[in-house]
C-alpha cells in the first residue's frame, strides 16, 4: 500500500475551479468532478494537504445519505479504501488509517467482486441513495472526494459600512481627478483601480468605499486568472495589493467582504509558498509578472497598494 499523505507538504499546483468544499460531520470535504485514477486522486488530495475519503464509521456514512454536495443523480467516487496491502491479501480497509472495513460495511450487492484487478474502492451516492461500496480496477478515472480537518469557521468583516463621498464626484456623478487616485482599467466586465498610494486594509476600504467602489471582492478564479493577464500585458505590477477578504475571527478561511458567499480555505492551492502564516488576518494579491498570481495574508496594519472594483460605466 502506498504511504500516508499526512506527512507530505502541499505543494503548489493549479487550482481546480470545479473544486466544491463542505464543512460537514466535524471534517472538510472537497470534491473534485474531474475523473483521475485512484492513484492520481490520492495524490490531487495530498497536494491540498488532504487525503481520499474514508467513510470509517456509520455516522460518517449517515452523513452522505444527506447528499450533501447536491448530486442530482448518481455518481461514483473514489475513496481511499483498499484491499492491496492492509492485511491480508484480499482483506478490505481503509488507506488513511490503515484500519480493517468493519463487520456490516455497506457492500453494493455483488460486492466485493473478487475479481484480481479490482482493488480499489469507489463509493456510489446521490440523490435519495444511501451510500455503497464497490470494488473497482484503480487505474479506471472517476471524480472523488478528498477529506480534511480544516474545522468548520466563518470569519467577520473588519469594516460594516461603506459610504460614497458625494464631494469626490462633480455635478455629473463623475469623479473628481481620477488620475490621482491610480491606474483605471475596465477588464474582466468589471472596472478596476490600482492604487498609486499605499494604505493600511482599513484606509484602502474606506478609500474604495468613498469613490462607491469596493476593495477587490474575487467570486471566482476566472477573474484572478484575468487580472493576472491584464497585469502581465499591460502595468505589470510586482508586488502586494489588498483584496477585501479578512480571517477575523477565524484562522482557517479568509472571507470577502461584503459577503459573497465565496470563501478561500487555508489549503487553497494558490496561496504563495509559506502562506498563509496562521496568524494573520488580510489577504492580498502577489502580481509577479510572467507567473500566476498567489495569495498572501498580512495584518490589517501593513502598508501596501490596494485594488478598488466596481461596475463598468
Amino acid at each position: 500500500m502506498h504511504s500516508s499523505c499526512l506527512s507530505r507538504r502541499r505543494v503548489q499546483c493549479g487550482y481546480a475551479p470545479n473544486g466544491i468544499f463542505r464543512s460537514i460531520c466535524g471534517k472538510q470535504y472537497y470534491f473534485q468532478n474531474v475523473v483521475y485514477s485512484q492513484r492520481e486522486a490520492k495524490a490531487r488530495c495530498c497536494e491540498m494537504g488532504m487525503q481520499l475519503l474514508s467513510l470509517e464509521t456509520v455516522e460518517e456514512f449517515n452523513c452522505f445519505k444527506n447528499n450533501p454536495f447536491g448530486f442530482g443523480a448518481v455518481h461514483q467516487l473514489w475513496t481511499s479504501g483498499t484491499a492491496d496491502g492492509i492485511g491480508c491479501e484480499n482483506i478490505w480497509g481503509w488507506c488513511n488509517s490503515r484500519q480493517n472495513f468493519s463487520i456490516g460495511s455497506p457492500w453494493k450487492p455483488g460486492q466485493p467482486s473478487g475479481l484480481l484487478l479490482d482493488k480499489c474502492v469507489n463509493v456510489e451516492f446521490g440523490l435519495n441513495t444511501v451510500p455503497s461500496l464497490r470494488a473497482f480496477d484503480c487505474k479506471n478515472r472517476l471524480w472523488y472526494i478528498c477529506e480534511g480537518d480544516v474545522p468548520e469557521c466563518r470569519p467577520q468583516c473588519p469594516i460594516k459600512t461603506c459610504s460614497k463621498n458625494a464631494s469626490l464626484f462633480d455635478s455629473g456623478g463623475k469623479i473628481i481627478t481620477p488620475s490621482q487616485y491610480g491606474e483605471w482599467r475596465d477588464s474582466c466586465g468589471r472596472r478596476y483601480l490600482f492604487s498609486s498610494d499605499t494604505n493600511n486594509y482599513y484606509g484602502a476600504f474606506s478609500l474604495c468605499c468613498s469613490l462607491g467602489m469596493h476593495l477587490l471582492t474575487l467570486e471566482t478564479n476566472d477573474e484572478l486568472v484575468c487580472l493576472t493577464k491584464l497585469n502581465d500585458g499591460d502595468m505589470k505590477y510586482s508586488g502586494y495589493f489588498y483584496s477585501s477578504a479578512s480571517s477575523q475571527d477565524c484562522r482557517s478561511v479568509f472571507q470577502f467582504c461584503p459577503d459573497t458567499g465565496i470563501y478561500v480555505y487555508s489549503n487553497d492551492t494558490r496561496w504563495n509558498s509559506g502562506n498563509p502564516s496562521g496568524v494573520e488576518v488580510s489577504l492580498l494579491l502577489n502580481f509577479i509578472p510572467g507567473s500566476p498570481t498567489g495569495f498572501a495574508d498580512h495584518v490589517f496594519t501593513f502598508l501596501t497598494r490596494y485594488i478598488c472594483e466596481g461596475t463598468t460605466i
